[in-house]
């Protein structure tokens, strides 16, 4: 969504996932698909020319900028994203285990939910550095 009187984005949306609730958890979602460079990525970008994105640091600060929500626990957020679709992504890998789902989808999927998990890894340990 965009503001009324300029091209500032004021809102994105996430229709099959959106919640009326706590906007953080919509972050905490960004954080776990945004794109990182020297292939860190959960999703796979490999089409997309990433040069020139933000950190997901980067992206927090700008957030914060932004934003008078406190982000003292963002991690938590960001965890709790990869979380969602780690388990939303091994469905699919559960489906192909009854014979229900494309064998070469669900194993992509499944291995995305290495990475995805690896990127909860991640931030949790910085979390665990920040005074």
């Amino acid at each position: 969504m965009f503001e009324n009187d300029s091209p500032e984005i004021a809102a994105l949306i996430d229709w099959e996932l959106a919640t009326i609730g706590d906007p953080l958890i919509d972050l905490g979602w960004v954080m776990a698909t945004w794109p990182e460079s020297k292939g860190k990525e959960t999703l796979d970008f490999s089409e997309l020319d990433i040069d020139g994105f933000p950190t997901i640091e980067e992206l927090i600060k700008h957030y914060g900028k932004h934003s008078t929500r406190d982000l003292s626990n963002i991690a938590w957020y960001g965890v709790l994203g990869c979380f969602k679709l780690t388990v939303i992504l091994e469905g699919t890998y559960v489906r192909y285990c009854a014979g229900k789902a494309p064998k070469d989808v669900a194993e992509m999927l499944h291995e995305t939910n290495f990475r995805l998990l690896e990127r909860a890894h991640q931030l949790i340990a910085q979390a665990a550095v920040k005074p």
